[in-house]
C-alpha cells in the first residue's frame, strides 16, 4: 500500500489458496493470520491454514521460515524446518 495515495497492489502471490514458494505470481499462500515487515524490506508472514511462517524477500521470492512443507500444526520444538507451529 502506498500511503501518499492509498493505492494497494499485490506484492507476491497469484490469489490462489495453497503453499507454494516461489518468486512473484508462482507463490500460493494461505489464509494470512500476521504481516510485518523488518526495516531491511523483508516481509514476515504468518499463515494460519498453513500453520507456517514464510518470508518475502525484497526481489518477492517465497521461502519457508519455519513450520512444515505438510500443513501440520502442532507444539514441536526442533530445527525450523521440521518444527510445527499452532496458529489457531
Amino acid at each position: 500500500m502506498t500511503l501518499s495515495n492509498g493505492n494497494v497492489s499485490t506484492l507476491t502471490g497469484n490469489g490462489s489458496n495453497g503453499m507454494r514458494n516461489g518468486q512473484d505470481k508462482q507463490a500460493t499462500f494461505g489464509s494470512l493470520f500476521g504481516i510485518t515487515i523488518s526495516e531491511e524490506g523483508i516481509v514476515f508472514v504468518v499463515e494460519e491454514d498453513n500453520f507456517c511462517i514464510r518470508r518475502v524477500d525484497t526481489a518477492g521470492v517465497v521461502t519457508l521460515l519455519a513450520g512444515s512443507l505438510y500443513q501440520k500444526k502442532g507444539n514441536v520444538d526442533g530445527t525450523v524446518r521440521p518444527s510445527q507451529i499452532d496458529t489457531r
